[in-house]
């Protein structure tokens, strides 16, 4: 954020393994998912137009397995 630094703590995620139908790689690249086929990248998106997303790329450049960052309470330090 350009003011300020947002955080908050992981409560739910999700993990993919290649080849999970679950998984937004599993078809392959497309416009919306082209970052999870590259390591150690990240895309946000929304479910169900309510709920935010973030999806984490979790293995080498080509092969679609992510981590679904699934709810984060806010939390302040």
């Amino acid at each position: 954020m350009p003011e300020r630094i947002a955080s908050g703590r992981i409560v739910a995620t999700e993990a993919y393994l290649p080849g999970d139908a679950a998984s937004h790689a599993y078809r392959g690249m497309t416009p919306r998912n082209g970052s999870l086929l590259e390591p150690s990248r990240a895309y946000g998106y929304i479910a169900y137009g309510t709920s935010n997303m973030l999806n984490v790329s979790a293995e080498a450049a080509g092969i679609g397995a992510d981590v679904l960052i699934r709810v984060l309470d806010r939390w302040r330090a």
